[in-house]
């Protein structure tokens, strides 16, 4: 599994929340994130997560880590009778 970032749908609440659009340059702006960054984020391509970017996304977010990104945990596969198997 991947780590799964909801930075589109932090945006889209912010944007209703705050009656307005935000374009890369305001995010930049006010972030202090780079375009490049802010972009990867959008399409969900990041590959790799700085703490200084996750601070000021969540800061301007005004959420939670966990608001931002999500990593499902594993889910194991039940056998026929529901119960999990137990490893040897």
């Amino acid at each position: 599994m991947e780590i799964r970032n909801k930075f589109r749908i932090l945006l889209a609440q912010k944007e209703v929340r705050d009656g307005r659009s935000y374009t890369y340059d305001d995010i930049m702006q006010e972030t202090g994130v780079s375009r490049a960054t802010i972009a990867s984020y959008m399409t969900g391509d990041v590959t790799r997560y700085d703490g200084k970017t996750i601070k000021s996304f969540c800061d301007w977010f005004d959420c939670e880590l966990s608001e931002l990104l999500e990593y499902p945990p594993v889910m194991r596969q039940q056998d026929a009778t529901g119960l999990m198997p137990v490893s040897a």
